[in-house]
């Protein structure tokens, strides 16, 4: 598995801080965003990103409740980021 990369790592601290990392899965590609949240604050997350986690297996899908998706990270996601 390679190393995530910075603006990856940033993201996989967020979640284990309890961020929460979301995809809004629209009708298209064209309306496809991804963010992470904690309480009133928000912070926006290129897609390409969250594919790439999910793709090194450091975040997992949860739930979905249309149109978001819900990630959570991995026991190896939680590791790269540091544990806890």
């Amino acid at each position: 598995m390679t190393k995530p990369t910075k603006p990856q790592l940033a993201v996989l601290r967020k979640m284990r801080d309890g961020w929460e990392l979301s995809l809004n899965a629209g009708i298209s590609r064209s309306f496809t965003f991804a963010w992470l949240r904690q309480a009133a604050e928000s912070v926006s997350v290129k897609c390409l990103i969250l594919r790439a986690l999910e793709a090194k297996g450091l975040i997992e899908r949860g739930t979905y409740e249309f149109p978001t998706r819900y990630y959570v990270l991995t026991p190896k996601g939680r590791e790269a980021a540091g544990g806890v």
